[in-house]
């Protein structure tokens, strides 16, 4: 909140810019939106980013989020004087708003919310050796059996959803074998360059539960972002600016074309001219549309160098 222009109201202090922001992503569709910090039953942030009215307000039909809430009681749901921010998004908004939370109904406090919501994170997007994803209640059981800290806390966290329900996650996945031609292993560490206004040829398969999708037909969105910049935040309310990595700049964008027969995707696209400044890690997203129902995704990301003079970089995905 504290990375966007923000100012004094009439009711406290707002940030416009991160509400209109949060707004943005649910509409369009997040999978997921995570928050850990001050909140209570009406909503998140002494700004009041989310409220129970904007929740009401959300328009994504069809494309329903997950909320996972580090947060005081915001999802209290036996207090019959009061409906919460968290029961609203999921039963009061009739066409929108939730698929269900990970979420608070009492008092919790940081740092155990911050062991317990990480844990969460790191269940519900763990893939099982033939490569499926758990449940909405098999990762909260798993998260709160396993975090390292906060027991008494972790019995203040409920799942308001189905818990037999799983995410709407990409079935397949994308993985990129080579980049101009020099191979990318799975577990190592390679290298490469992006240079300006050089051609760049990306070529790579797609995956059904880690077995090649060798009659995928379809076609892939590709996505280079320019490496991290520093930005701080403003430091408001008598605290300290704090200096934080975003990598949102794209250095290209653009499509190709999946075939069957081809069994992988080949991508040729020349870099515009780069940002100043000297190289750094970039990051590259890729995403398909198979001419069938729910095509492959990228859960992953491979990182590459942007610019300067030496070569140095494909990280392998996490």
């Amino acid at each position: 909140v504290e990375g966007v222009v923000d100012g004094s109201f009439g009711g406290g202090q707002r940030s416009p810019a991160a509400e209109a922001a949060i707004n943005d992503a649910l509409n369009q569709g997040s999978l997921l939106i995570g928050y850990t910090g001050h909140g209570g039953p009406t909503g998140l942030a002494d700004e009041r980013i989310i409220t129970t009215a904007s929740l009401l307000a959300l328009t994504n039909q069809n494309r329903l989020t997950f909320f996972v809430t580090g947060t005081c009681d915001l999802s209290t749901y036996d207090n019959p004087d009061l409906t919460s921010a968290g029961e609203s998004v999921l039963t009061d908004n009739a066409t929108a708003g939730a698929v269900g939370l990970f979420t608070t109904t009492r008092v919790v406090y940081s740092y155990q919310n911050t062991q317990l919501v990480t844990a969460f994170y790191t269940q519900v997007l763990a893939r099982s050796a033939a490569g499926d994803l758990p449940s909405l209640g098999n990762a909260s059981r798993l998260a709160k059996t396993t975090a390292a800290a906060g027991d008494l806390n972790n019995r203040n966290y409920t799942l308001l959803a189905d818990p037999t329900t799983r995410l709407a996650y990409p079935r397949q996945r994308v993985l990129i074998d080579s980049i101009n031609g020099r191979r990318v292993a799975s577990v190592q560490v390679s290298l490469d360059t992006l240079k300006a206004l050089g051609q760049v040829r990306l070529s790579g398969h797609v995956e059904n539960r880690n077995v090649l999708n060798a009659s995928f037909n379809g076609t892939a969105d590709i996505t280079i972002f320019d490496k991290p910049t520093t930005v701080n935040t403003l430091g408001d309310q008598g605290g300290v600016p704090v200096p934080v990595q975003v990598q949102e700049n794209v250095v290209y964008g653009g499509q190709a074309t999946v075939r069957p027969l081809r069994r992988r995707p080949h991508q040729p696209g020349r870099c515009p001219g780069l940002p100043t400044g000297a190289g750094g890690r970039g990051r590259q997203g890729r995403r398909h549309r198979h001419h069938a129902p729910h095509g492959a995704a990228l859960p992953q990301r491979r990182v590459v160098r942007v610019g300067g003079p030496h070569g140095r970089q494909f990280v392998a995905p996490r």
